[in-house]
């Protein structure tokens, strides 16, 4: 069983995605910016993957978030970023940043797609 994040300032959203994902037998927690985020890995352990949006008004963005998670001791989760206008030419620069993939909302298929493409490689090492 793993555990993952999903960071949205939108508690909407990450309810979905709680509600989409919730039959995979996965452990799940909400947060609604990066200050929430962090407290709630420091409060509940490592993540085994992070889901976040890029732009959170006066709440922190995805990168912000991202660079605070590589800057904690251990080895850091995958973290995708899932967030509005991503086209595929935005990728690589995205990946280049250390986002473990980056998918354009609101297409659920292809975050699903993502995140068991990492779950599973961490449950092989």
């Amino acid at each position: 069983m793993s555990r993952m994040l999903f960071v949205d300032d939108e508690s909407e959203l990450t309810s979905l995605l709680v509600d989409w994902f919730s039959d995979k037998g996965h452990t799940y927690f909400n947060a609604g910016s990066v200050r929430q985020a962090l407290a709630c890995i420091q409060e509940n352990g490592p993540m085994d993957l992070v889901v976040t949006d890029g732009a959170m008004p006066a709440k922190g963005d995805g990168i912000r978030l991202l660079e605070q998670i590589q800057a904690q001791s251990g080895k850091p989760p995958p973290v995708i970023l899932f967030a509005g206008q991503i086209l595929d030419e935005d990728k690589p620069a995205l990946i280049g940043l250390g986002f473990a993939d980056a998918v354009c909302k609101p297409s659920y298929k292809d975050l699903e797609k993502a995140i068991d493409k990492f779950l599973k490689c961490g449950e092989s090492t």
